[in-house]
């Protein structure tokens, strides 16, 4: 990986918001999480597609999703081959370093789903908390995520976040205080890097608040 990395050029203001969007191989999932941040309520932000499959077919769909949606505070970002390791922190850094411009990140996964209010709600809330890092307390969470919690019917259920164990699609950060995720592996395997951002923000006495609130969807 090159030691020089280049930023996007974008004359337009910075936007208060930048959706990072996890992307590999579930490109039929990739446009409901897209079209639920284009239809949020809080409309000043940019959206990152990190993709990271090295598939060319898959990569063609990801983009014509984005394409799809005809707006240009989307862009597609191709991130295999450009990281250490292929997994959604790598490339989620990647996107911070070259491309994203706004104050607050956000990191939604591509099966995730976010309430029109979800924004202009955790905004509002660090707001008037002061607060540098704010997570959303109550996502709903299908077996991926809470396994035997889900409700058997339903197949999903309520999921109670704590501070020191904060998935990356609940929370968002102010850019200023966001180091990267630092307890990411340099090696491909499975890793909870973002539960280690939150209990080492915490420990850092960065400012931090939780919204009580349902505003996400997360498969």
């Amino acid at each position: 990986m090159s030691a020089k990395i280049k930023r996007s050029v974008n004359s337009s203001p910075a936007p208060e918001i930048t959706y990072i969007v996890s992307a590999f191989n579930r490109p039929v999932m990739l446009p409901v999480c897209l079209w639920s941040i284009k239809g949020q309520t809080h409309q000043d932000f940019e959206v990152i597609v990190t993709d990271n499959s090295e598939d060319p077919a898959t990569v063609k769909l990801h983009k014509q999703v984005v394409a799809d949606l005809e707006d240009k505070r989307f862009q597609h970002l191709s991130t295999a081959r450009k990281i250490k390791v292929s997994d959604p922190y790598w490339s989620a850094e990647y996107a911070i370093k070259t491309a994203a411009r706004g104050r607050w990140l956000a990191f939604p996964c591509d099966d995730t789903y976010l309430m029109p209010q979800f924004a202009e709600r955790m905004l509002r809330h660090a707001q008037r908390e002061r607060s540098d890092f704010v997570w959303c307390r109550w996502p709903v969470v299908g077996q991926e995520a809470a396994g035997n919690q889900v409700h058997p019917d339903v197949g999903y259920g309520v999921w109670d976040i704590k501070l020191h164990r904060t998935p990356k699609t609940s929370f968002i950060v102010r850019r200023s205080v966001f180091k990267g995720f630092a307890g990411k592996l340099d090696r491909a395997g499975y890793c909870n890097a973002d539960y280690f951002l939150s209990s080492q923000m915490a420990q850092d006495g960065v400012r931090m608040s939780c919204l009580s609130d349902t505003l996400l969807v997360h498969n």
